[in-house]
């Protein structure tokens, strides 16, 4: 995401959240944020990143609307894109801190198999720094988990100034996450029948990691199943060969769809306004 979509979304709402709560931890917390989210503009990969800031790349969370949004421009409201999910084995990749907040997509999706009785797992979340110690070189950052302590808040005082349903339960960090390095996924072949990848692939990957990583999502992707990725950035997909080659052309094995996202989000995150749709074709 730019700086222009950066700012105006994430920082706006967490300003106007710290106001409703009238917390000063939250007013310190937001600034930091902001300290960090400028620091978060690395559009040629985590590698980059680090070497010109001497930062790690800020993990982040998102609640279910925003992958409604970025994600599932095809679907209507929450209820239909968790449907859609527990229609179709589901691997989201780079999930960051996203299964810390109560309102999450893989949240939603867990309590709502929870309700079922169902321990099938119809989503999986995996990112490279889970299940190392929060602060250590490897795992969360502090300041990542103060964030996503902030926006569970923030939901909470906005959800009851709007009379919706409060959750405080996480029933995805029972066993819909793992540890996991993309370039090398530990599932079979052919395992998901849909896979996300909402800031991560291709948005932090050059090279041939991104060929590694993306080879492997192909692997693990069944037959007419489906990738969503934003942003889009398909640029980097098209530019290297052996992923290419799976896109384009009599040999290719994907259709591809690049979907404008509506209104407003056009202007706040301005070129990477797309969501990329790719359907891998039946055998």
């Amino acid at each position: 995401m730019n700086l222009l979509g950066f700012l105006s979304f994430d920082i706006y709402n967490d300003l106007f959240y710290c106001y409703i709560v009238k917390s000063s931890d939250l007013i310190d917390s937001s600034l930091r944020y902001a300290r960090d989210t400028v620091r978060n503009l690395a559009p040629y990969g985590s590698q980059w990143y680090t070497r010109m800031t001497g930062y790690r790349i800020p993990s982040t969370g998102r609640e279910a609307d925003i992958y409604r949004i970025l994600l599932f421009p095809d679907c209507r409201n929450t209820r239909e894109m968790v449907d859609n999910v527990l229609e179709h084995r589901t691997l989201d990749l780079g999930s960051g801190t996203t299964h810390f907040s109560p309102y999450s997509l893989i949240n939603c999706v867990a309590r709502k198999q929870q309700e079922r009785d169902d321990d099938q797992r119809a989503m999986i979340g995996i990112d490279a720094r889970i299940g190392h110690p929060v602060g250590s070189p490897d795992g969360f950052s502090q300041e990542n988990l103060r964030m996503e302590k902030m926006r569970v808040i923030a939901n909470h005082c906005l959800r009851k100034i709007l009379g919706d349903q409060i959750h405080t339960d996480i029933p995805a960090t029972h066993g819909y996450m793992q540890q996991a390095d993309a370039r090398k996924l530990p599932f079979k072949d052919g395992e998901f029948q849909q896979i996300l990848s909402c800031h991560f692939l291709p948005c932090w990957l050059n090279g041939d990691d991104l060929d590694q990583s993306f080879l492997e999502a192909d692997r693990v992707l069944a037959a007419g199943g489906t990738m969503r990725l934003f942003p889009a950035n398909f640029y980097k997909l098209w530019s290297r060969d052996r992923i290419c080659s799976l896109l384009e052309g009599p040999q290719s094995t994907y259709t591809h769809d690049q979907v404008r996202l509506p209104g407003l989000w056009q202007s706040l995150l301005m070129s990477n306004s797309h969501t990329l749709i790719l359907r891998k074709k039946e055998k």
